[in-house]
């Protein structure tokens, strides 16, 4: 029983971590873009919470027209059991995919994600993998919203479950974002329960570095998950 215990706490940690490997912050719910060809991208974020906090690094690389590749690393603490986790996604988000909609533009795009962690009694895992399709719709000027819906597998409890993630976006300033948005499972014994979060970003350098300020909490919780970070864009132009 134990040791199902300790699998089952990984696995959930694996499926959130599937969801920040594509996430394009400050948001989790990604959107339907690419970096530029031969441009890249690296975040960094902090998330606290009452008993534990991460420490996250993510990069990311236009290797081609709608397509770019990522990498994303995360350090849990305390770390009793899960050492590290590491993701790999590739998006896919064609500008054949875009259309002009009686409700505003609309952008789809693909992402295709692996997850490993590393733990104490059993090394590194096998990758678990997650499938999104992604939407962004632009209804009107300064305003977006994103939908994110995906198949993911955890290999250590042979459980498959739908994700969900819907958010809307506000940039009432070239400097300032700001969000609001909710992500859900059809599975949350394995996949975690509804998390609603709000947040926003500050443009130092209007669309090159921002910081990030992120509170999330789970539907029913009474424990806030902090999250402050930054994102570095257009390396390499």
């Amino acid at each position: 029983m134990l040791r199902y215990l300790r699998i089952a706490s990984v696995a959930a940690a694996l499926a959130a971590a599937s969801w920040s490997a594509i996430a394009g912050r400050p948001l989790t719910t990604d959107d339907a873009g690419t970096a530029p060809v031969g441009s890249c991208e690296i975040e960094s974020w902090y998330e606290h919470a009452a008993a534990s906090h991460e420490t996250r690094v993510s990069a990311a690389c236009g290797v081609a027209d709608g397509v770019d590749l990522g990498l994303e690393f995360e350090r849990p603490s305390p770390r009793d059991e899960l050492r590290r986790r590491v993701g790999v996604v590739a998006k896919w988000a064609p500008e054949a995919a875009q259309h002009d909609t009686a409700f505003g533009k609309l952008a789809l795009g693909l992402s295709a994600t692996l997850v490993t962690a590393r733990t104490n009694a059993d090394g590194w895992s096998a990758p678990d993998p997650l499938v999104v399709a992604l939407a962004t719709l632009e209804p009107a000027e300064h305003w977006a919203l994103h939908a994110n819906l995906g198949v993911a597998h955890l290999r250590a409890t042979g459980t498959t479950g739908s994700l969900l993630a819907l958010a809307a976006q506000w940039s009432p300033h070239d400097r300032l974002l700001a969000f609001a948005e909710t992500l859900a499972s059809d599975r949350r014994a394995d996949f975690g329960p509804v998390v609603r979060s709000v947040g926003g970003r500050w443009w130092l350098v209007e669309e090159r570095f921002g910081l990030d300020l992120v509170a999330s909490r789970e539907v029913g919780g009474r424990e806030t998950t902090w999250s402050i970070g930054f994102g570095w864009y257009g390396l390499g132009l």
